[in-house]
């Protein structure tokens, strides 16, 4: 409402007010006070009113992707979500718990019904308030496995699940393949954007190989592209080079680059099977269509230190929301 009255009663209330506080409103308006005040719309210059006065606004793309992605951080109320699994008459749940994210804000609790899953890896909220869930639902010991990774959402109010399959696993003979970890982030559009760690085992358990893969939809369809398949040189066990892309996390900055950061994977075969060291921490960069790649962290793996044998714990990472400035954390430890 533009050009109708509500403009009216706001101008008036802000005549009263400055009546009656000199200069109060104009203090306030370089503070982060006000919950609609980053709308993405610039009214025009008064030559362009005069000319059209039923044109008077301009939609700004590239403010409302800023605001989208703040959005997408802290979530469409300015809240902070944590979940929990719980068990109770007979059935699954979710527990999410929101809160603001201001001091001294208390946490409210909603049941939502659990997605079919047994191996959970992510749950976010978007800015509709949609919960979206990661997932396999493997059911060990079996044989064959059921092993696909899986996409799920729970709109606001509803009561089941909507399931895709975002990546079909392979289970037998020469090898078994699926999705181990993954993470998610929403694009400016809403649709979710997804870094999994896609390994290949042959058929008794061990690694065949491991990569970094990235997850988006095309057309209405899921589809993958390989980010990183081999670690950094210098952390590459006796099994070869081939396995990186362990416990993904991924963010993406309000210019909608993604940022990821994972691990390498050092293996190596001895006479009691195989062996495993997870460390460095490795870091990609996405810029239009092409990646870059940086180890941040960098260890020595089996081959180059066999005693003792060096990684790094599950790695956390957060960015600024411009990309420019990103922390990542790990705990060192050596065996």
């Amino acid at each position: 409402y533009w050009g109708d009255h509500q403009i009216v009663y706001l101008t008036r209330l802000i005549q009263r007010c400055e009546e009656h506080f000199p200069g109060r409103l104009a203090s306030l308006l370089g503070r982060e006070l006000f919950v609609h005040a980053d709308v993405p719309y610039r009214i025009r210059g008064f030559d362009d009113l005069v000319r059209d006065a039923q044109e008077t606004v301009d939609y700004d793309d590239q403010r409302a992707w800023v605001a989208g992605e703040r959005v997408d951080e802290v979530g469409a109320d300015g809240k902070l979500y944590v979940f929990a699994k719980a068990e109770a008459g007979g059935k699954r749940w979710l527990l999410r718990g929101s809160r603001a994210a201001t001091a001294g804000a208390s946490w409210s609790f909603e049941a939502l019904p659990a997605p079919e899953a047994t191996q959970l890896y992510v749950l976010r909220v978007d800015k509709n308030g949609t919960t979206h869930a990661l997932y396999r639902n493997t059911a060990y010991p079996c044989d064959p496995c059921n092993v696909d990774f899986r996409h799920g959402s729970l709109a606001k109010g509803a009561t089941s699940w909507s399931e895709e399959i975002v990546e079909k696993g392979k289970w037998g003979d020469p090898d078994d393949a699926f999705v181990e970890a993954a993470d998610m982030a929403f694009a400016s559009d809403g649709s979710p954007i997804i870094v999994g760690h896609f390994t290949t085992r042959v058929v008794t358990g061990s690694y065949k190989s491991a990569e970094l893969r990235l997850y988006g939809k095309v057309s209405g369809k899921w589809c993958s592209d390989g980010v990183a398949k081999s670690v950094d040189v210098s952390y590459v066990g006796g099994d070869g080079a081939g396995f990186t892309g362990a416990d993904p996390q991924l963010r993406m900055d309000s210019a909608g680059r993604l940022h990821v950061l994972f691990r390498d994977q050092s293996l190596w075969h001895d006479k009691t099977g195989e062996n495993e060291m997870r460390g460095q921490l490795r870091y990609a960069l996405r810029v239009g269509d092409a990646w870059t790649l940086k180890t941040l962290v960098s260890q020595k793996g089996q081959v180059a230190s066999k005693n003792p044998l060096m990684g790094m714990g599950q790695p956390l990472m957060a960015i600024s929301n411009d990309g420019k400035k990103l922390v990542a954390a790990g705990v060192e430890v050596s065996w």
